[in-house]
């Protein structure tokens, strides 16, 4: 919800991250020529978290995970942070999501099917700004996935690469 061009920016990179509740995830949708632009950014990593949505009884309880009880558990371990809890209070509300509205979400439930993290490379599938012609911008794209193969990194790789250096010394 901060308009950034990647979903999370670190000192030594940066992951976009994109979801997906199609059956076969061949593709997720890239919404800016700036979103695998590796300019200026040591490590770039796309992460694809694939889902299995659910439309249930709007009631507390049942299959998945309702984005309520996600957002309630994320608060609860960043009670012992009252800084990173402003925070994240603060970019749900940037991002439309309001407790009054929990009933809404209630009939909706995810699951987690899998997780894939790539390595964008100079030889990754993308368009970045540099490749577009002069009076081309603002542009988004299907990025298939079997494509994004041969990059395929271990998450806990990406992280590692995307922690603090003081943490990886250790």
């Amino acid at each position: 919800p901060s308009a950034a061009h990647q979903d999370f920016q670190f000192a030594d990179g940066a992951m976009e991250v994109k979801s997906t509740v199609a059956k076969l995830p061949q593709s997720v949708r890239i919404t800016s020529e700036r979103q695998l632009d590796r300019t200026g950014i040591e490590a770039l990593f796309l992460h694809i978290v694939m889902l299995d949505e659910r439309e249930v009884e709007p009631v507390p309880g049942g299959d998945g995970q309702s984005l309520p009880v996600l957002v309630e558990n994320i608060r609860q371990q960043l009670a012992c942070d009252l800084e990173a809890l402003e925070m994240f209070n603060d970019r749900l509300l940037d991002a439309g999501y309001f407790d009054t509205h929990v009933p809404r979400y209630e009939g909706r439930r995810f699951a987690l099917r899998g997780e894939k993290t790539f390595l964008v490379s100079e030889e990754f599938p993308c368009l970045v700004e540099r490749d577009l012609h002069v009076g081309v911008g603002n542009i988004s794209y299907d990025l298939n996935l079997s494509a994004c193969e041969p990059f395929a990194v271990e998450t806990a790789t990406a992280c590692q690469t995307l922690s603090p250096k003081r943490d990886r010394e250790r």
